[in-house]
């Protein structure tokens, strides 16, 4: 997944009983991850883990672009705020 330089996506958090984790590796680029209050720097190769109810969400404060590779089960989907479940375009 292509993440553009000076950009950021909204929380979102994995309401779906029975997904435990969604996990994102990073391959080029940082990023910055948020997981409830709590902010990681991530660059290549490192790996973030979500539990399943978590709020988070995914950010590139940087000018150069960033990419990851999304971890999640068939059927995977997302809820911001108080939205409906939905499935993201990345999710596919």
């Amino acid at each position: 997944m292509p993440v553009v330089p000076r950009s950021a996506a909204p929380e979102f958090a994995v309401p779906q009983v029975g997904v435990t984790v969604v996990g994102l590796v990073v391959l080029t680029g940082h990023l910055t991850v948020t997981l409830g209050t709590v902010v990681h720097q991530v660059g290549p190769g490192d790996a973030v883990i979500a539990p399943a109810h978590q709020v988070f969400s995914i950010a590139n404060p940087h000018d150069e672009p960033a990419s990851a590779i999304g971890i999640m089960p068939i059927g995977f989907q997302a809820r911001i705020g108080d939205s409906e479940p939905f499935t993201p375009p990345w999710g596919v």
